[in-house]
């Protein structure tokens, strides 16, 4: 009885979702794809940062028509890994340990699109 107890603790255990990834982290596995240039597309961090990111961006982008006045977002913006490498290079170095990717991405995408 007790170790069916603890087979569905562990189950649950796998399940929960990932932790989400400091800034500071972010940037060190993207520099160190940036070193390996081209083959960076066949590493498995490739994808982890992409996961990283996407709800942060999700989140920017369902906040954008409520931020209006003040973030003047294109209907549609793309950027490639190098762009979202440097956008989390713009938190400052001394808060990328304490920030996770989504707030920051939401954070410094408000900046770079604030109205003019």
């Amino acid at each position: 009885m007790r170790l069916g107890r603890w087979a569905g603790l562990s189950v649950l255990a796998f399940a929960s979702p990932v932790s989400a990834m400091t800034v500071q982290e972010f940037v060190t596995r993207g520099e160190v794809l940036e070193a390996k240039g081209p083959l960076a597309l066949f590493s498995d961090d490739l994808e982890a940062l992409r996961l990283a990111i996407r709800p942060g961006l999700k989140a920017w982008r369902k906040q954008v028509p409520v931020a209006k006045p003040t973030v003047c977002a294109p209907p549609k913006i793309s950027l490639d890994p190098q762009e979202l490498l440097d956008l989390m290079r713009q938190v400052p170095p001394a808060e990328r340990a304490r920030i996770d990717v989504g707030p920051a991405t939401i954070r410094e995408l408000n900046a770079r699109y604030r109205c003019k």
